[in-house]
């Protein structure tokens, strides 16, 4: 999406990947810890999967974070 908006220069699609980028941001935070189920008591396996999952998900909150800190100076400045 924010592709497109590049070659189209569209204020409306600018706004629209800017709040998508911000719930998305804020979904997966809350999703990775605060909703994150506990996990305590479970077999050695088990725990094993459930860090890959955890370092998966505070990947994706690095990764959401940044792709919204570039779009905002993009969205602001760049017109």
């Amino acid at each position: 999406m924010q592709l497109i908006n590049v070659i189209f220069q569209k204020a409306a699609l600018d706004w629209v990947v800017s709040l998508l980028l911000l719930f998305g941001f804020i979904g997966v935070y809350l999703s990775s810890t605060l909703l994150h189920p506990h996990t305590h008591g479970l077999k050695d396996n088990a725990q094993l999967s459930i860090r890959g999952a955890r370092y998966l998900a505070y990947r994706t909150i690095y990764l959401s974070g940044a792709a919204l800190l570039m779009q905002l100076p993009a969205h602001f400045l760049w017109k």
